[in-house]
């Protein structure tokens, strides 16, 4: 197994609030392009071929848009102290696996086999966050199993003690293509991504980083060319 090298976070704090002030900067001029382009398409008929080309402006905004905001929520992710509120266990795991099982990549969902652990104990969570980090994760897990009508994930739950502090530990497995030793290397790059299209941002793996840090946990991920990858959150028990 080849240990994927996680960034350097006080480098990615700095990365993080220039993604925060280029996306914050990006939503104002958003919404001057949606306002006059949906009062243009307002003012147009149906059949006028203008009426098509406003729409189209719109469409291409909110998709400028989705990336803006997953841009921002990286930034605030790294810079922002998170918003906790107090969960159960019980009820974090339920949370992750509907988050899991909600992870939509060209539209398929995966199938989520999941094994959860008894236990008391809370623990505090920004859920916001929570889900960018856990889609984040899922999506990654989908698209290395390209072709895999639905793709497969397992998540794996335990309880662990080390240092005198317990943890809730959450692996995430998928049985895709794995990483060769170069990608592996830059994998938790921000910015760096082996897919194409203008929603492909990279940020997957240092928006699960950033996510562990701000709530004093940890993550790790493992991978094997050809055989798949393990992405594992350690989470502090309350």
């Amino acid at each position: 197994m080849t240990q994927v090298p996680l960034a350097d976070p006080e480098r990615m704090r700095a990365v993080g609030l220039m993604a925060r002030q280029v996306a914050h900067d990006f939503n104002n001029f958003l919404s001057s392009i949606l306002g006059y382009a949906s009062l243009l398409r307002g003012k147009l008929d149906l059949e006028d071929p203008r009426h098509r080309y406003a729409k189209t402006i719109e469409t291409a905004a909110n998709d400028a848009g989705l990336s803006a905001e997953r841009l921002l929520t990286f930034g605030r992710i790294w810079t922002m102290p998170p918003s906790l509120i107090p969960v159960d266990l019980a009820a974090f795991q339920e949370q992750v696996v509907q988050l899991m099982r909600s992870t939509v990549v060209e539209g398929q969902s995966p199938r989520v086999v999941d094994h959860r652990v008894e236990g008391s104990g809370r623990l505090a969570i920004d859920l916001r966050h929570l889900q960018r980090a856990i889609e984040a994760l899922g999506a990654n897990a989908c698209e290395a199993q390209e072709g895999a009508r639905p793709p497969s994930i397992a998540l794996q739950f335990s309880v662990e003690e080390d240092a005198g502090k317990r943890w809730v530990r959450i692996a995430i497995r998928d049985e895709g293509c794995g990483m060769a030793p170069g990608v592996a290397a830059q994998a938790a790059s921000p910015g760096f991504t082996t897919r194409g299209g203008a929603r492909r941002q990279g940020l997957g793996i240092a928006t699960a980083q950033g996510f562990a840090l701000m709530h004093e946990g940890r993550l790790a991920i493992e991978t094997e060319e050809g055989k798949g990858t393990t992405a594992t959150l350690w989470l502090p028990i309350r």
